[in-house]
């Protein structure tokens, strides 16, 4: 589980209560079983998930906010109600938006899992792999070989930071099937230099498979890279879909200065 989770549920738990950050660092500290969490970190992992959740076409889920005399604030839980009706939006742009966008987002995710799902197998293999393996990170990616069952390794270089390595790649194009603990077990086993493996697949790994694929003492690193983490790096990369800009939205706080004396 994410730290960005732990807190999520801590806050939950609490009935949304807002917590000062400094509290959630201590309460999560001894949740993680280390001996101290610093407060900027916790500031830090919100403000970082509602960045990575709207990157993803999703809702941030964390207010963080304070009047100026706590330390580092307070955070809470955003609260969204879904609207049928538009004087709803209207009146509450803040709480409604997020949801509706959030709808409207996840019907692009369907079409563009359905659009993954009728790339033919040379397509998924090959150029579209690529592109998302490269918005991931990995850099100067190079195919050698690709074969027709859709499932048999491919290889690549590529460079992460100043670190160059080999990986080998099993690419798996599948609907209502997932990528179970014996594809790791393969990859692993497989003879070679390459340092890391990377599971490319349209569908899902099985909790088998996660447990797996976790780092192990003198075995090849393993890389899963399923359909719904495919599809965030489409929203975040702009792969097959497109950022409607929304106009500018206002809201009236009436004439006072409140820096008056």
């Amino acid at each position: 589980m994410a730290r960005a989770d732990r807190i999520y549920d801590l806050l939950k738990n609490q009935q949304n209560q807002r917590m000062a950050v400094g509290e959630i660092a201590k309460q999560i500290a001894n949740i993680e079983n280390v001996n101290e969490i610093h407060p900027s970190i916790i500031s830090s992992t919100v403000r970082q998930d509602n960045i990575s959740r709207n990157n993803r076409g999703r809702a941030p889920r964390f207010n963080h906010y304070g009047d100026g005399t706590e330390d580092r604030g307070y955070v809470s839980l955003k609260i969204f109600k879904s609207a049928n009706k538009i004087s709803s939006v209207i009146n509450n742009p803040e709480e409604q938006l997020p949801v509706i966008i959030e709808r409207s987002n996840n019907k692009t995710k369907e079409k563009l899992k359905k659009a993954i799902l009728k790339l033919s197998w040379q397509e998924f293999e090959s150029n579209f792999m690529v592109v998302i393996m490269e918005a991931l990170g990995f850099r100067s990616v190079e195919l050698t070989q690709r074969t027709r069952d859709g499932g048999t390794d491919g290889f690549c270089k590529y460079k992460r930071g100043v670190v160059e390595s080999e990986a080998i790649i099993s690419a798996k194009r599948w609907k209502g099937r997932n990528v179970a603990a014996d594809e790791v077990q393969r990859m692993r086993g497989i003879r070679g230099n390459a340092d890391t493996a990377i599971i490319f697949t349209s569908s899902q790994f099985t909790r088998g498979a996660q447990n797996e694929a976790k780092p192990s003492q003198n075995q090849r690193s393993i890389v899963l890279i399923d359909g719904d983490l495919i599809v965030d790096t489409c929203f975040s990369a702009g792969i097959g879909v497109r950022e409607i800009a929304v106009p500018t939205l206002y809201e009236f706080t009436g004439f006072e200065n409140k820096n008056d004396n």
